[in-house]
C-alpha cells in the first residue's frame, strides 16, 4: 500500500485524484431489482473491465506505481500518488487511463463526468480522505456539469509548467490530451483514446462509431426532458467536433458525425 510510511503508518500524500460519476445512473439503479437485470450485469461488466484496466502496475521511480480505487453503486474514485521528480509522465498514465475508462464506459451508454485534481490524498482498504477528494468531488457536482470530467486549476498549474518543457507548447502530449471548453474549464479529451497511443495515424472507427450511436439514442430518449436533452447535445458537439479534428485519418466517413435535429434532412 503506497499510503503508508515505513513504519505502516497511514500518510497523505500529494497525488493525483479523480472523482467520476456516471450521467444519470442513479435513476436507472432505481428500478433495477435483480444482479440478473441485464442493465446491471452490463454495467458491472463494464465497469469491471475498466477498474481491471485502471489497476495495471507501472514502475515509476523504481517502483511498482498504480491507481488506488474504490467503487461504490455508479461512482468511482482513484488516488495516484505522485513520485518525485516523476510527475509528468505519471500525469500522462493518469490522462490515457481516465480517458480509456470514459471511452469504453461511453460506448456501453454510461457517459461519465468528474473532476481530476493534484493535492493531499490518502486511500486504503477502508478509507479514502483528503483535500484532492473533496476538490475533486466539488467540481464534479459543481462545475462539471456534462459528461466531461474537468481538471482542478492547481492540477492546470502543474500541466502548464510541463508544457514548458517543450520548445513548442501547441505540439505537447498535453496539448492534444486536454481540450478548454467554451465556460473556461479544461477537460480531459478522452475520444483520443480511440486513436493509437503511439503513432496517433491508427483510429479504431468502431468505437468513434459506438460512440455516435450512444448519443443519439440519448438525444431521442430524452428529447422530452430538457436537462439530460442538453448534456447529450454537449456531447453531440464533442464528438463532431472531435471527428473534424481525425477526418484526415484513414477509414474516416461523413457518417461517423452526430446527427442532430439542426442538421437538414
Amino acid at each position: 500500500m503506497r499510503y503508508f510510511d515505513k513504519g505502516k503508518k497511514p500518510s497523505l500524500l500529494p497525488s493525483f485524484c479523480v472523482f467520476m460519476d456516471v450521467l444519470g445512473f442513479k435513476e436507472t439503479a432505481r428500478a433495477i431489482t435483480s444482479v440478473h437485470d441485464p442493465v446491471f450485469s452490463r454495467f458491472y461488466k463494464v465497469l469491471q473491465k475498466t477498474v481491471e484496466d485502471l489497476n495495471e502496475n507501472r514502475v515509476s521511480g523504481g517502483q511498482n506505481a498504480s491507481w488506488e480505487m474504490k467503487v461504490f453503486t455508479d461512482n468511482i474514485v482513484a488516488g495516484f500518488p505522485i513520485t518525485p521528480g516523476m510527475d509528468e509522465s505519471e500525469f500522462g498514465w493518469m490522462i490515457e487511463d481516465v480517458a480509456q475508462h470514459q471511452l469504453t464506459m461511453a460506448t456501453e451508454g454510461f457517459f461519465v463526468r468528474g473532476g481530476f485534481t493534484l493535492g493531499p490524498l490518502f486511500m486504503d482498504n477502508l478509507v479514502v480522505f483528503g483535500p484532492a477528494l473533496i476538490e475533486a468531488y466539488d467540481i464534479e457536482t459543481q462545475h462539471a456539469v456534462n459528461p466531461r470530467i474537468v481538471l482542478s486549476s492547481d492540477l492546470m498549474k502543474l500541466v502548464r509548467k510541463h508544457m514548458t518543457y517543450y520548445a513548442d507548447n501547441t505540439q505537447t502530449p498535453q496539448n492534444d490530451s486536454l481540450l478548454q471548453d467554451s465556460d473556461g474549464h479544461v477537460f480531459v479529451n478522452y475520444l483520443l483514446a480511440a486513436l493509437d497511443w503511439y503513432t496517433g495515424k491508427i483510429v479504431d472507427w468502431g468505437a468513434i462509431k459506438k460512440h455516435k450511436m450512444q448519443i443519439e439514442s440519448g438525444l431521442q430518449r430524452f428529447r422530452a426532458n430538457e436537462k439530460t436533452l442538453c448534456k447529450y447535445r454537449w456531447l453531440a458537439e464533442y464528438h463532431n467536433y472531435f471527428c473534424h479534428l481525425i477526418e484526415d485519418k484513414s477509414g474516416y466517413k461523413k457518417s461517423y458525425l452526430v446527427r442532430t435535429s439542426s442538421d437538414k434532412a
